[in-house]
């Protein structure tokens, strides 16, 4: 192949490569936009003054109304309550350890049952919080907190003990079905910080959506860019190498 030949093959792959990773530098700027977006949308319903819920649930979508700030009315069901593995948000002096988020269903007054994530206890308080849940009184009482629906289980993540009500995943359905409850909300209420409820530790919700398509783009743009410098040096080399031979 002569010299003008790899010159011009060369002159082709780059404006291929260039091409390539240049157009994933701008699939992560739209993404940030996307994102940035997103975040702002989250933050407006979740410090939003909290408003009854609507009665016609099959409305509700993850994406129009995560972290929606919201009360619902209703007494806890006595009985069991089931446990998501968590840390505390705000962790107290030696009480960093795992411990769970407390998930108990609520009777509302229109005799639909929908689940309220109390708060955090340590995991040796569990067995003591349901024998007080199940000496207290029922009585009415009205929560504010955000709506939250399933999530997606992460890799490496223990499974779900079901006999036990220990759950590692934020599945909706999975947790009212171990707690006997059947066409349970499809969401859970995520009770805030100043909630009238008893033993847990409320206010837990983390609202942490990471953005790093910033950084990722200029990574892209970045390889495009040392992909032109390495391919102009070793171009200018080989015609001197043409030149001189």
């Amino acid at each position: 192949m002569s010299a003008r030949a790899r010159l011009l093959t060369l002159v082709l792959v780059s404006l291929v490569v260039v091409a390539g990773l240049s157009s994933l530098g701008f699939w992560q700027l739209r993404r940030l936009a996307w994102k940035e977006a997103l975040i702002a949308d989250v933050e407006t319903r979740a410090k939003a003054p909290a408003t009854p819920l609507a009665d016609d649930w099959s409305t509700l979508t993850p994406e129009h109304d995560e972290y929606r700030h919201v009360t619902l009315t209703g007494a806890f069901a006595k009985g069991r309550s089931a446990y998501l593995f968590a840390t505390p948000l705000h962790p107290r002096p030696g009480e960093d350890t795992p411990g769970f988020l407390v998930i108990t269903p609520m009777l509302l007054a229109d005799e639909r049952i929908a689940l309220v994530e109390r708060g955090f206890i340590g995991a040796d308080k569990a067995a003591a919080l349901e024998k007080a849940d199940n000496m207290a009184p029922i009585a009415p009482v009205t929560i504010s907190g955000l709506l939250r629906f399933d999530e997606a289980a992460r890799w490496f993540q223990p499974a779900d003990d079901v006999a036990d009500r220990i759950f590692y995943t934020r599945d909706v359905e999975a947790i009212a079905k171990s707690l006997g409850v059947a066409h349970a909300a499809p969401f859970i209420l995520d009770a805030d910080a100043d909630a009238p409820v008893a033993g847990p530790e409320p206010g837990q919700t983390r609202i942490n959506f990471p953005n790093n398509h910033l950084e990722y783009a200029w990574t892209w743009f970045g390889l495009a860019g040392a992909w032109v410098v390495v391919a102009a040096i070793y171009a200018l080399s080989a015609s001197r190498r043409s030149v001189g031979a």
